[in-house]
């Protein structure tokens, strides 16, 4: 995707839009961090560095195609810049707790959270690709449980 991959966005459901993402060659982790930082995170909290660091969690953490899913880490990432803390002082039991529940959706979703066996199972309708369709499904699933918080539009709720 060019520099203006932002652009491409506008007016995009969000499972598209991390799927389109995705399909231009960011990996399922970036794709997941771009589509719904853009949607949820402050414009000021964005900056290349956010996006940098997601790109390791692609294909089970470093590429390993072990452990846990790039679409479930960086839809956690997404949830701890929203409620997170960055400093002792600040509680950060908002950012575990729905992680722990995003967790357990993906899980509840596709019965596994470990990349390589999530890899072995059949594309869906929504993509053409077995992540492409975990992809579309984990935003989805990350975009409502946000919304479900009150999240609005590129900021907290």
């Amino acid at each position: 995707m060019d520099q203006n991959w932002k652009e491409v966005l506008q007016g995009i459901e969000t499972g598209e839009a991390a799927l389109k993402i995705f399909e231009k060659g960011y990996h399922c982790s970036e794709a997941i961090a771009r589509a719904l930082g853009v949607k949820y995170i402050p414009e000021s909290d964005l900056n290349d560095t956010f996006y940098r660091v997601t790109g390791i969690y692609q294909g089970g953490v470093a590429g390993t195609k072990q452990s846990e899913c790039g679409v479930l880490t960086a839809g956690m990432m997404v949830i701890a810049a929203l409620y997170g803390r960055s400093s002792m002082d600040e509680d950060e039991s908002r950012a575990v707790e729905l992680s722990q529940k995003y967790w357990d959706m993906f899980k509840e979703e596709f019965e596994t959270s470990n990349c390589t066996v999530l890899r072995e199972g059949p594309a869906g309708p929504e993509a053409a690709t077995r992540c492409g369709t975990i992809v579309v499904r984990g935003a989805r699933m990350l975009a409502d449980l946000l919304d479900a918080e009150g999240n609005g539009s590129n900021g907290r709720g």
